[in-house]
């Protein structure tokens, strides 16, 4: 009597039924309850002190102007080639103090990825 009584109560707790029903359940669970453990760390959290980002940055950082001042190539708003590209760096490397080592590093560098570009193109 024993033994039938014990197979029984096995029965119930692995029911094959159950199993799909549980695994339905378990991520719903877990969605309704996971939000509610979130609420003390999201409370804890500093207040807002109305800083806004024109307080901490400059405008020119806000707006994107470089420092290298000027045309519209040179602050880079315009839609460049290679060959634009090449003639704006160099025309940056030119301004800078070394610029005979920067004009000759931006040279090799945009040979390099030119050459790669015509290399995938063709």
């Amino acid at each position: 009597m024993a033994s039938s009584n014990y197979s029984s109560e096995f029965r119930l707790i692995s029911n094959p039924r159950r199993v799909p029903a549980i695994a339905l359940l378990l991520p719903l669970l877990l969605s309704i309850f996971a939000p509610i453990a979130l609420i003390g760390p999201a409370n804890a959290q500093e207040a807002d002190n109305e800083v806004s980002p024109e307080d901490i940055w400059s405008d020119d950082y806000l707006n994107q102007v470089f420092p290298w001042y000027g045309n519209d190539k040179l602050q880079f708003r315009e839609y460049h080639d290679y060959f634009s590209m090449k003639e704006r760096m160099q025309t940056l490397a030119d301004r800078k103090a070394e610029s005979t080592l920067v004009a000759i590093r931006w040279e090799l560098m945009i040979t390099k990825v030119g050459f790669t570009i015509m290399q995938v193109l063709g």
